[in-house]
C-alpha cells in the first residue's frame, strides 16, 4: 500500500512530470 501511494504521489507531481530525465528513489519507510 505505502509504495502504491509512493508511485502515485509521483504520478500526480507537477514537477516530477516536468523534468525530461529519468529521476528514481527509494522511499524510506520510518513506522515511527
Amino acid at each position: 500500500e505505502i509504495h502504491r501511494l509512493h508511485h502515485a504521489a509521483h504520478d500526480a507531481c507537477f514537477i516530477a512530470n516536468s523534468v525530461r530525465s529519468d529521476v528514481h528513489c527509494e522511499p524510506v519507510i520510518d513506522p515511527a
